[in-house]
């Protein structure tokens, strides 16, 4: 089993394809190659992490059957787009294998804290021991100045595919610690600070604390 993360599919939006200017001919052809892009990486018996707005098909019937061509077990934080999901009837959804998450929910993954949401933060929990943020909604469009440790894992960032927590976190681990409230005081405090914390850790866990 493997766990994956991804965002914002907005699968059923027309719409979405001129305002994220998708390569697609219209909501058909959209609607087809997520799925298949989706389920080219993602295997029944996974688990994904998904970061909201996978869909906005109204339509509940033509929703639950796009919901249910995506392979996994979906852990969903819902986005502005994903509001009706949070409605859905206990009889409806078990059927697309979907349980909702809160707003803001922690994953641990080799002993490292990481931060899930739809909208994107400038500061979290953990962020000068080294805990990831990862976040949807911006559709690509904070990438040139997302901070440290951080990601957009929303498909107009990351080629319309999924990406597994490992590759995320093999990525990001290897980043500076600088959080935004060091990094506002400048880059080489935010670093100063950062070796500070590791060499306090260091010597506590050299002492047994």
């Amino acid at each position: 089993m493997t766990q994956y993360l991804t965002a914002d599919q907005h699968l059923g939006h027309a719409g979405i394809i001129g305002l994220a200017k998708r390569p697609f001919d219209d909501v058909d052809h959209m609607n087809e190659e997520l799925i298949a892009a989706w389920n080219s990486v993602v295997r029944p018996a996974d688990e994904v992490f998904h970061l909201g707005d996978i869909i906005s098909e109204r339509d509940i019937d033509k929703a639950l059957v796009l919901l249910m061509r995506l392979n996994g077990t979906i852990y969903l934080i819902p986005g502005n787009h994903d509001r009706f999901l949070r409605d859905l009837d206990e009889e409806n959804r078990p059927s697309v294998k979907l349980e909702l998450l809160p707003p803001l929910f922690r994953l641990n993954y080799n002993h490292t804290k990481i931060w899930l949401s739809h909208y994107p933060l400038r500061a979290w929990e953990g962020s000068f021991k080294g805990a990831l943020h990862l976040y949807g909604h911006t559709h690509n469009t904070l990438e040139a100045d997302r901070l440290p440790r951080s990601m957009d894992v929303g498909v107009d960032a990351r080629g319309y595919y999924p990406l597994s927590v490992d590759e995320i976190w093999r990525k990001l681990i290897k980043e500076p610690i600088i959080p935004e409230e060091a990094r506002v005081r400048g880059e080489k405090e935010a670093l100063e600070l950062s070796k500070t914390w590791k060499t306090r850790k260091r010597v506590n866990k050299e002492k047994g604390n």
